[in-house]
């Protein structure tokens, strides 16, 4: 300012320059502070509008507003409404004042705000450890090299090594599974074990995937089909692509759904194994199966095992065996272990210790000891073969003695084959 301006300036009535002032300060308020920190994978910057530093005996509280955004050298970003951040007091301690630490002049109490940039102001790194807690809230989105988070509030207490949400949180994009969205009541995150984990109301949308090359028929093929979940918790791991459910969990894809205690799902092969109460259906094959355990490749067979049961649900027929293989596509089946096969509406019951075919077609043959009755009929013999034909089940039994019964609801003839 020049000497007749500065002169003019001072002649100004005392209310106008106090206006004046005013307005300077105003502007100031609209710039942004930021803060240099260092994380576990590089310096943190970390921006806002206003910031008020409060000064303990063993932490120092600095509250944020306005435009907050936290950010890292890894390409790291998280933008909120507001904030708070501690640090430890040994370092305004050590003689490290609100401008070294901030860039900013401030003491205990003080309001802080102007534009400032770390790197020009000289402000020092702070160690995660001493970065001792971070909070940000109000419309928070998370991106960076892991995907895009969004919630109510985001929370860490390990210098940003690990964050865990508040309110309903969606988290997509994950670097190498482009695809995936992950929605809970409560998400975690932790960067130095590559997980995810969350609890409450859990949805989740998984993209088909490629298989792995020289796996086995379960794992090599991929599936074209995408998976979507629902549980009451999960832990992801990122690296291994390995989704564990857990709080009745179910998965869903293409023409088969599965509900159990516990479900794995594998993300390079599509591979899906449930233990615990498992409730297989398959609604276009008409068939509910429920078992122990069952995996379910990519290749569409499913092998259950333990306590088998099945239903046909627009028929009253049922199976039980100790292991089941189902294949999707076709619908056949091949059931081993003390198998029962019951057709009520046939009053036919027949026992084996293998019985494989089609369920949906009502065919099939049955190997190891079978045993097949109809009130109080009964046929023996090394295998026992059946097959429907319009309004009857066409029976035929081999061994020593071939013999073939023609079973309808009318008639239960012996023809001999001989």
């Amino acid at each position: 300012m020049r000497e007749n301006e500065y002169k003019r300036f001072l002649f100004f009535p005392l209310t106008a320059r106090v206006v004046l002032v005013f307005i300077a300060i105003a502007v100031f308020v609209l710039l942004t502070v930021e803060i240099g920190a260092e994380s576990a994978s590089g310096r943190y910057h970390l921006e806002c509008e206003r910031l008020r530093i409060e000064k303990g005996d063993e932490l120092t509280v600095i509250s944020l507003s306005g435009g907050v955004t936290l950010a890292s050298r890894d390409g790291m970003r998280i933008t909120a409404e507001s904030g708070v951040i501690k640090v430890v007091s040994r370092l305004l301690d050590d003689g490290l004042n609100g401008k070294q630490i901030l860039g900013r002049d401030g003491e205990a109490g003080d309001d802080v705000d102007g534009e400032t940039r770390a790197g020009e102001s000289g402000a020092p790194r702070i160690n995660p450890d001493d970065l001792k807690y971070i909070e940000l809230s109000g419309d928070v989105v998370m991106t960076g090299v892991e995907g895009s988070l969004t919630c109510d509030a985001i929370f860490s207490d390990d210098g940003g090594r690990s964050w865990r949400t508040q309110g309903r949180a969606d988290f997509t994009g994950l670097a190498k599974n482009t695809g995936k969205k992950f929605s809970a009541n409560s998400l975690y995150f932790n960067s130095d074990r590559a997980m995810l984990e969350g609890a409450g109301g859990v949805q989740i949308i998984l993209p088909p995937t490629k298989g792995i090359a020289g796996a086995d028929a379960d794992d090599a093929k991929g599936s074209k089909q995408p998976v979507s979940v629902s549980a009451g918790g999960f832990t992801f791991d990122i690296e291994g692509r390995v989704l564990v459910l857990t709080g009745k969990p179910t998965v869903t894809r293409g023409g088969a759904r599965f509900a159990a205690n516990r479900i794995t799902y594998y993300g390079e092969s599509g591979r899906i194994d449930a233990v615990g109460a498992v409730e297989a259906k398959f609604p276009d094959k008409n068939v509910t199966v429920r078992s122990d355990s069952v995996r379910y490749g990519v290749n569409g067979k499913a092998r259950f095992s333990g306590n088998v049961k099945v239903k046909q649900t627009h028929r009253t027929n049922s199976l039980v065996c100790d292991e089941l293989e189902y294949v999707l596509e076709t619908g056949e089946i091949t059931a081993r272990g003390a198998v029962r096969l019951e057709i009520p509406d046939e009053e036919i019951v027949l026992t084996a210790d293998e019985v494989s075919g089609n369920l949906g077609e009502e065919r099939g043959k049955a190997t190891g000891n079978p045993v097949l009755t109809r009130g109080t009929n009964l046929a023996r013999g090394d295998e026992i073969r059946f097959w429907r034909e319009t309004d009857k089940i066409v029976v035929e039994v081999l061994g020593k003695d071939k013999t073939e019964y023609v079973i309808d609801p009318r008639v239960f003839e012996q023809e001999s084959t001989e």
